[in-house]
């Protein structure tokens, strides 16, 4: 190799380091607390839109579970409609004029019709673990309701009726426990 090559070689190996020395410092100093606190941001985003579900999902509890029944259902029909109007649209019209001018309807189609199908699955999965935790809490009250006295049986019908958030369900069925391990009874 000539004087030109180790020059080649040696100027790369510079080039490399400073590239990666700069792009090291521009990481620690720049984007390394950009990114975390974009992720922290997101993060806590996503910890809010949780809790609002959990807190929706024992708020729904309740509303008893007629209500429950009733909603979910409607849910159910709406969605299960609009997913057949969109399977119908893309099974039969595919020899239609409209997909074969305007294919972004088909697109539409097609992704609207997974989550119309994840939305369904969702309420319907919602709508029955409220239900389980609202008949189970109820049954509950029912079971402990010929150990206590009138005020306090309507206590917790009107604590059952105010549950906003996991908390407040969590402080009635605690004190339901609390009632039975008193008075030796078994709870569901």
């Amino acid at each position: 190799m000539g004087k030109t090559g180790y020059k080649k070689i040696s100027l790369g190996i510079l080039g490399s380091l400073a590239v990666g020395i700069l792009g090291s410092a521009l990481w620690e100093w720049m984007f390394s607390p950009l990114f975390s606190s974009i992720f922290m941001a997101i993060n806590n985003f996503l910890i809010s839109v949780s809790e609002r579900y959990s807190n929706n999902l024992y708020r729904l509890i309740s509303s008893g579970v007629e209500y429950m029944h009733v909603q979910q259902n409607n849910i159910l029909i709406i969605n299960c409609t609009l997913l057949l109007l969109s399977v119908v649209f893309l099974l039969i019209d595919p020899v239609s004029s409209i997909l074969k001018k305007k294919p972004h309807y088909a697109i539409c189609l097609m992704l609207i019709s997974p989550i119309l199908a994840i939305s369904n699955y969702s309420s319907v999965s919602r709508y029955s673990l409220a239900s389980d935790l609202s008949i189970s809490c109820y049954s509950n009250i029912e079971i402990v309701a010929p150990y206590i006295s009138e005020l306090e049986y309507k206590t917790l019908h009107s604590r059952y009726y105010q549950i906003e958030s996991k908390e407040d369900y969590d402080s009635l069925m605690a004190y339901i426990e609390e009632i039975a391990s008193s008075k030796d009874i078994a709870l569901k």
